[in-house]
């Protein structure tokens, strides 16, 4: 008698996990939404506004990088908030109907990155760019660049800039 006791318990405890197991699972395979953006570059001083992809409402909230909670709303389809610093932020959004998170990081820069290339230049078959023609002049440049080079119609690809040879038939090649 006792053991079919203990028997009955091990069994409501593993039908109680199992159940758990299946609601947790089921609520999180649902997270399938994302964050977007008004913009792709996020300029200081400037006003973004994010919202959920399928529109739902929830709670939002931006933290900068010392995860201190900058701006917040709460059931709204959206959040607006103008950044006044530089830096990288997190945005969040909690959507209730599903309980899910969502998560968006973001960098906002002083200045934007500026480039100037000289219009073209002319490269034989078989020679190679003359970087130093092209006159590639960056502002306000943060991190490391890469350059990545593709000719056409044959779309052979190299990056950096380590002469390369051109091979005939080749007829453009972009930066």
């Amino acid at each position: 008698m006792k053991i079919k006791r203990i028997l009955l318990k091990v069994k409501k405890i593993l039908i109680l996990f199992i159940l758990t197991f299946i609601c947790f699972n089921f609520s999180f395979s649902q997270c399938n939404d994302s964050i977007i953006s008004s913009s792709s570059c996020h300029i200081t001083g400037n006003s973004y506004t994010f919202s959920s992809y399928q529109n739902g409402s929830g709670s939002w909230s931006i933290r900068d990088s010392t995860s201190s909670i900058i701006s917040s709303s709460q059931n709204s389809t959206f959040i607006n908030h103008q950044f006044t610093y530089s830096g990288v932020y997190y945005i969040s959004f909690f959507s209730p109907f599903n309980f899910c998170i969502y998560d968006l990081n973001i960098h906002v820069t002083d200045n934007p990155i500026s480039i100037n290339v000289n219009n073209s230049t002319t490269i034989c078959a078989g020679g190679s760019i003359d970087y130093n023609s092209l006159a590639i002049n960056f502002s306000d440049a943060v991190g490391s660049i890469s350059y990545d080079w593709v000719t056409s119609p044959n779309s052979i690809s190299w990056s950096g800039l380590i002469p390369y040879p051109i091979p005939a038939g080749e007829n453009s090649i972009n930066l």
